[in-house]
């Protein structure tokens, strides 16, 4: 046989294989695709239709079929709560170290002989009012963990500590702005306040939600609630139920009248400019903050005395914190040579507000 024949006999016997086995894979695939027809889903599935169901809808799902899983309501809660537990913390510390680094420039200037009267009175009051903002953290926090904060009191000072930091971080921009350097003390301030807007906002959130945020709305929930809010606080100061409640409200409109003033002088100053004024802004901006914290506190202990229910750990808590912040007030006016009236009056609204403080422990513990 010559190696012509031979080839052409080769290349016969391959065509024929090739062609068996394609007829054997095609029929296969025939019946693949027909058995995997029958047992696919009878929609179509289409990659640009394709969204995923929202939080909500998962919860629902996972409540409605009883079961377990990533997605279980019981979970979400539980880790929402941990988190405003641990932002509510992680203010409260902020603050306590920005008052460490003011107590202790306090006592390097005193060491120095450079501080005088006058300049220990403001940081004395500056100190306090850091502490205050520290206080209203912990308190929050405690009310995150007891499921309280829907109540007015909670949401209310939450909007006033959400206020205090957008208006401390405003500060902040305000000197950074005017000035080339930044402090260390103005960037602690900027984080604090930072750290506080967070946690302030979410327990604000999920105090008018709930935890699981089933109530509808968003933020027309949220502004809905914030002007029934700014009404509520404005009806009540102008009317009480009971002598104790018009002592409070005195108080109020005391606290009031520093953060009137503040806001005049920022009115005064916003025409000016260079870095003096930029610097004067800012202490303005954050003297205004820190009495708007206060006039809200100050509030919230009249509301409870028109309730009946300063005896709450919450309000005795309030009610000593607020006695600091006046007698640091008291000692700052009188070092700085203000009048003996307004000195007399902050020194009388601290008097007032430990008495109560002290009453309602006394009671407490009587029952």
């Amino acid at each position: 046989m010559s190696v012509a024949t031979s080839l052409l006999v080769l290349l016969l016997c391959s065509n024929k294989a090739s062609t068996t086995v394609s007829a054997f894979g095609a029929r296969h695939s025939t019946l693949g695709l027909a058995a995997s027809s029958r047992c696919a889903p009878t929609w179509n599935y289409q990659w640009n239709e394709r969204r995923l169901p929202s939080p909500a809808t998962r919860v629902s799902m996972a409540t409605d079929k009883g079961g377990s899983n990533d997605f279980n309501s019981d979970d979400l809660v539980t880790k929402r709560r941990k988190r405003v537990d641990i932002g509510y913390a992680a203010s409260a510390i902020s603050w306590g170290v920005v008052s460490a680094v003011i107590f202790s420039r306090a006592v390097r200037s005193t060491a120095n002989g450079s501080a005088t009267a006058a300049s220990l009175g403001v940081a004395g009051s500056l100190l306090s009012r850091r502490l205050f903002a520290m206080v209203l953290s912990y308190i929050e926090r405690g009310a995150a963990v007891h499921d309280r904060l829907g109540s007015d009191t909670y949401r209310r000072m939450n909007v006033a500590l959400l206020g205090h930091s957008v208006l401390g971080l405003a500060a902040s921009a305000v000197l950074h702005s005017s000035s080339a350097s930044v402090t260390r003390l103005v960037a602690l301030v900027a984080a604090a306040s930072f750290l506080t807007a967070v946690p302030a906002f979410k327990g604000w959130w999920y105090g008018v939600r709930g935890w699981d945020t089933a109530k509808k709305g968003g933020a027309a929930a949220m502004t809905s609630d914030l002007v029934k809010i700014a009404k509520d606080s404005l009806a009540g100061c102008f009317k009480c139920s009971n002598f104790k409640a018009l002592l409070y409200l005195a108080v109020t409109w005391f606290a009031m009248s520093f953060k009137l003033t503040e806001l005049y002088k920022i009115g005064q100053f916003a025409f000016g400019n260079g870095e003096r004024i930029g610097t004067a802004v800012a202490s303005s901006i954050i003297r205004f903050s820190d009495f708007s914290l206060l006039s809200c506190v100050s509030y919230t202990l009249k509301d409870a005395a028109d309730r009946g229910r300063l005896e709450g750990t919450t309000f005795i808590e309030l009610n000593l914190a607020s006695a600091v912040i006046f007698i640091a007030l008291a000692a700052n006016l009188a070092t700085a040579g203000i009048g003996i009236r307004l000195v007399s009056a902050a020194v009388g609204a601290s008097a007032f507000t430990a008495g109560n403080g002290f009453v309602s422990i006394w009671k407490k513990n009587k029952k």
